[in-house]
C-alpha cells in the first residue's frame, strides 16, 4: 500500500524468489532473476486512487530471457514479412525490400550479439538469404562466374566486414576487462576469463562456413582477403588461448586449496604459487606478456585478501577476546609479508635459475632472451599494501584497547588518590562506550573498495585518535603525579606493573614522565648502599648497618632477624634469595625492560657492576657457610641418629629426644630443593649432587620422622598426666 499512497516511488517489481515467495521491490530493477518479473510503473507522481489507477498506473511483466523471446519475434517477423511479399510490399521496388531485409538482419544481429554476449560466446549471423549460396555457387561455377547473385555478394562482403570487426574487438580483448569490470575479481574469474576466450574463439571458427569462402573466391571479392585474415587470426588466438589454458590449469589446484583450508593452514600453496607462476612464463611464450602476468598477480593478491578477511571476520574484530583478534591479525600480517617475500625470491633469484636451467635443456632456445619480472612492485601490491595499512590501523587500536582495559583495575593510591582515581574511572568508561559502538558496527572495515564502508571507519578511526589522545594526555597527569610521589624502587616496581610499559612508551606519556626516570637510578643506587652495608655487616667488615628496621618480610635487614624456625644455612639463602634476587634484582629487570637511554649511560653501567659486585660478596660469605654445613651434617647426623627416641628427666618423666641437628639438617635439605625450582636464578645455585648423601637420605624419611614424632609426642603427653595421678 506504500506504493499506492507514496507518490515519489515511481516503480515496484515483484519477484517469486526459490522459496515461492512473493518479493516486492522497489524503483531499483531486480538483477539476476530467474522468473518472469512483474512490474507496476506509476506514470505521474501523484496519489492512486480508486478513479485514476486505469490512467496512472501502467501494468505489464518481463520474461525471464527477454533477448531469446526477442530473437524469436525477429526471427518471425522475417519470416512472416517475407513470406508475403505481395502483401507487405506491393508496388515497392527491390532496393527497397533489400534494405528492409538488410535492416531487419542487423537488427537481429545486434540481438545475437547481446545473447551471446550474456552466454560469454559470439553468435554470428547470416546475412539474409543465406539459404541461395548453395544455388548461388553452382550458377557461378557452371557460368564461369558471368552469372553472379550481387545482392548475395554484397550482403557477404558486408557480414565479412562485420565479422572482422568483431574479431578484432574479440582480439583486443585482454585479462584487463576483468579488473575493469570488478577490482575484487578473484583467480577462479581470471582462469574463467582464458576459458571464456578460447571457447569463443572456437565458436566463432566453428560459425565461419567455407561456403562463402568459396563463393568470395570464385566471384574474386576484394573481401577474400579479410576473410583469410578472420580465419588465420581465429585459428591463431584459439591455439594460443589453448596453450595459455593448458599452463594455467596446473594453478586451479593450489587456489582451491587456499580457498578451501584458509591461509593459515595453506600458507605453502602461497610459495609453490609464485614458482609455478614463474615456470609458466618461462616455459609459456604466449603467456609472456607483462600486462597478463600483472593482472594475475593483483587477482592473486585479491585471493589472499579475502581469505585474509575470510580468517578474522572483520565485524567481529573488535568483539570477544581482543588478544585472540590481535593474534589473529599478526597472523595475517606475517602471511602478507610472507606472500610479498616470497614475490621477491622468485622475482630476483629463482625466475633466473629456472630461465638458466630452461636454456640448458633446450638447445633450441640457446639464443633465447630471457624476459625477467622487471615491473614495479608498486603498482602490483598497491591494493594489498593499503590493506595491509588498514590491518596495522587496526592493530594499533587493538593494542591501546587491550592497555585501556587495565584501567578498569587501576587504583592510585595516597592523598592524590582523591584526584586521580575518579580521573582515571571517568577514563575507563569513556572507552567502554566507544567499545560499545565498535562491537556493534554492521560494516566493514576491510573493504576497501567500498566507498560507505571507508567512510564509516575513517569517521570511527579519527574518533579513536582523538580519544586516543584525550586519555593519553589524562594518563601522562597522572603518571608524572605518581612518580613524583615515588621514594623507594619497590614503589616504582609496582607503577610499572600497574601502568604497564606499552602505556608508559607512549610519546605522549613518555614526554611527560621521561625527566623521572633519572630516579629510577638514584632509588636504585640507595638500594645498593643499604644491600652492601648489610653484606659487609655479615662478613664482618662493618660493624653497623645505620638502617631503620622495616616491617616487610622481603625487607628484613640481616638473616637474624627473619624467622628463628629457620636453621643459620636457610635462613642466609632465604635471605639472599628474596631481599637480594627476587627484590632487587626483579626491580632492576624492569627497569631495565623500558629501554631507557639511561640505562646505557656510564651511570647505568656503574649499577649494572654494583650489582654484580653484590652478588659476588654474597656468594663469598654464603659459601663458606655451605661448605661448613656440607662437612658438619653428616657427623651430625651419623651421631644423633642412634640415639634413643626418649629421654628421662630427673623428675622422672619422659620427653622426646630427636636432636635440633636433625630436624636442622632436614629444614636445610629442603629448603635447598625447593630454590631449585621456586628461584628462577638463586644467588647461589646448589644442586642436588651438592647435598650430603645422609642428608638426602634423612630427608627421604621426613614423613616416617614426623609420624614417629608425632606418636611419641602422644606417648609422653600420655605419661606425664600418668605421672600426677601416681
Amino acid at each position: 500500500m506504500d506504493f499506492l499512497t507514496m507518490p515519489d516511488r515511481n516503480s515496484i517489481f515483484f519477484t517469486i524468489n526459490s522459496v515461492g515467495l512473493l518479493t516486492p521491490m522497489y524503483d531499483d530493477f531486480p538483477d539476476g532473476y530467474k522468473s518472469k518479473v512483474l512490474y507496476i510503473i506509476r506514470l505521474e507522481p501523484i496519489e492512486v486512487t480508486n478513479n485514476n489507477y486505469d490512467s496512472i498506473l501502467l501494468c505489464g511483466e518481463v520474461s525471464p530471457n527477454p533477448f531469446e523471446d526477442l530473437k524469436a519475434i525477429t526471427e518471425k517477423a522475417l519470416l512472416n514479412l517475407f513470406s508475403n511479399k505481395e502483401n507487405f510490399f506491393k508496388n515497392c521496388s527491390d532496393d527497397i525490400i533489400v534494405e528492409v531485409q538488410d535492416r531487419l538482419n542487423d537488427f537481429l544481429t545486434n540481438i545475437n550479439n547481446m545473447s551471446g554476449q550474456m552466454k560469454n560466446r559470439s553468435i554470428l549471423t547470416l546475412p539474409y538469404g543465406y539459404n541461395n549460396i548453395t544455388n548461388a555457387l553452382k550458377a557461378t561455377e557452371m557460368s564461369d562466374g558471368k552469372i553472379i547473385d550481387d545482392v548475395l555478394k554484397q550482403r557477404l562482403e558486408n557480414k565479412v566486414y562485420t565479422w572482422f570487426k568483431e574479431m578484432k574487438v574479440m582480439v583486443a580483448l585482454k585479462p584487463e576487462v576483468i579488473l575493469e569490470k570488478d577490482p575484487a575479481a578473484s583467480p577462479t574469474q581470471y582462469l574463467a576469463f582464458w576459458k571464456n576466450r578460447e571457447e569463443q574463439f572456437i565458436h566463432f571458427h566453428e560459425q565461419i562456413d567455407q561456403k562463402i569462402g568459396n563463393f568470395l573466391t570464385i566471384t574474386k571479392s576484394p573481401c577474400m582477403d579479410i576473410y583469410k585474415q578472420i580465419i588465420e587470426t581465429t585459428v591463431t588466438e584459439k591455439l594460443e588461448t589453448n596453450l595459455i589454458n593448458m599452463f594455467l590449469s596446473t594453478l586451479t589446484k593450489h587456489i582451491n586449496t587456499i580457498e578451501g583450508a584458509g591461509l593459515v593452514d595453506s600458507k605453502e600453496e602461497l610459495c609453490i604459487l609464485w614458482r609455478k607462476l614463474a615456470l609458466i612464463w618461462i616455459n609459456c611464450q604466449n603467456f609472456q606478456n607483462y600486462s597478463y602476468i600483472i593482472i594475475l598477480i593483483k587477482v592473486l593478491c585479491n585471493m589472499v585478501m579475502a581469505e585474509s578477511s575470510r580468517y578474522l571476520e572483520p565485524t567481529a574484530l573488535f568483539q570477544g577476546e581482543l588478544a585472540e583478534n590481535l593474534a589473529k591479525i599478526y597472523d595475517i600480517l606475517d602471511i602478507l609479508s610472507y606472500f610479498k617475500n616470497q614475490f621477491k625470491v622468485t622475482q630476483t633469484e629463482y625466475l633466473q635459475e629456472q630461465f638458466d636451467k630452461f636454456i640448458l635443456t633446450n638447445s633450441v632456445s640457446r639464443n633465447y632472451k630471457p624476459r625477467n619480472w622487471n615491473f614495479h612492485t608498486n603498482d602490483l601490491f598497491q591494493n594489498l599494501d593499503a590493506f595491509e595499512d588498514r590491518l596495522n590501523c587496526i592493530k594499533s587500536m587493538i593494542i591501546k584497547f587491550i592497555d585501556y582495559q587495565k584501567l578498569e583495575k587501576v587504583e592510585v593510591g595516597g592523598l592524590i588518590g582523591c584526584w586521580y582515581s575518579p580521573m582515571i574511572e571517568n577514563m575507563y568508561l569513556r572507552f567502554t562506550k566507544y567499545m560499545e559502538k565498535l562491537v556493534s558496527i554492521a560494516y566493514d572495515p576491510l573493504d576497501l573498495l567500498n566507498d560507505v564502508n571507508n567512510a564509516l571507519f575513517v569517521e570511527d578511526y579519527n574518533f579513536y585518535l582523538n580519544m586516543s589522545d584525550d586519555i593519553d594526555n589524562r594518563l601522562a597527569t597522572v603518571s608524572k603525579a605518581c612518580f613524583e610521589n615515588i621514594d623507594n624502587s619497590m614503589s616504582f616496581h609496582k607503577f610499572i606493573m600497574i601502568f604497564g610499559l606499552a602505556v608508559l612508551n607512549r610519546p605522549i606519556v613518555a614526554a611527560a614522565v621521561e625527566k623521572h626516570y633519572e630516579q629510577a637510578l638514584d632509588l636504585l643506587d640507595q638500594d645498593l648502599a643499604r644491600e652492601f652495608k648489610i653484606i659487609d655487616r655479615l662478613s664482618g667488615t662493618a660493624m653497623s648497618t645505620e638502617i631503620k628496621k622495616s616491617d616487610f618480610y622481603e625487607m628484613c635487614f640481616i638473616p637474624e632477624e627473619m624467622d628463628l624456625e629457620y636453621p643459620l644455612i636457610a635462613r642466609a639463602m632465604m635471605w639472599g634469595n628474596s631481599r637480594i634476587n627476587n627484590r632487587l634484582l626483579e626491580d632492576l629487570n624492569t627497569i631495565r625492560s623500558f629501554d631507557l637511554p639511561i640505562m646505557k649511560t656510564p651511570r647505568g653501567d656503574q649499577i649494572n657492576i654494583k650489582i654484580e659486585q653484590l652478588k659476588d660478596k654474597f656468594k663469598k660469605y654464603l659459601s663458606p657457610l655451605f661448605e661448613e654445613w656440607q662437612r658438619v651434617v653428616p657427623l651430625q647426623i651419623q651421631e644423633k641418629i642412634v640415639q634413643p627416641l626418649f629421654t628421662i628427666n630427673k623428675n622422672n618423666t619422659i620427653s622426646l629426644n630427636f636432636s635440633e641437628e636433625l630436624d636442622a639438617a632436614i629444614k636445610v635439605t629442603r629448603y635447598i630443593i625447593l630454590c631449585n625450582y621456586n628461584f628462577k636464578n638463586p644467588i647461589l645455585t646448589i644442586g642436588i649432587d651438592d647435598i650430603p648423601y645422609d642428608a638426602i637420605k634423612l630427608y627421604k624419611r621426613e614423613k616416617l620422622i614426623l609420624t614417629y614424632k608425632r606418636d611419641i609426642e602422644e606417648i609422653v603427653k600420655w605419661s606425664v598426666m600418668l605421672f600426677k595421678f601416681l
